[in-house]
């Protein structure tokens, strides 16, 4: 083998070996932190009660309330009259153009 194809495939296999070593390092942080601060994770049973209540108060609301609905049916715009400007300038155009068949 050529020497300097040698070199290159030493220093690619140093290289990625780092680049794991890194990445493995920093998942064996990330885990050591997060088993560090884990919380309990229980829920007491007065904070679930807790909840179950105010879902059924939120679902009691919202049923209770009777109103219509906020969408509106928007009024159709006005038929386009043209004026009488409108229709002067429009035919002076045709008149210079003449009329496209």
């Amino acid at each position: 083998m050529n020497q300097n194809l040698l070199t290159v495939i030493i220093y690619t296999i140093i290289g990625m070996s780092l680049v794991f070593i890194a990445m493995s390092m920093i998942w064996l942080m990330i885990f050591l932190i997060t088993g560090i601060f884990k919380e309990g994770g229980k829920i007491n049973i007065d904070e679930q009660e807790k909840k179950m209540k105010a879902a059924a108060i939120a679902v009691a609301i919202a049923l209770s309330e009777n109103k219509p609905p906020l969408l509106q049916k928007f009024p159709l715009p006005e038929t386009p009259l043209v004026s009488a400007w409108q229709a002067v300038l429009r035919s002076n155009i045709l008149n210079k153009r003449g009329v496209r068949r």
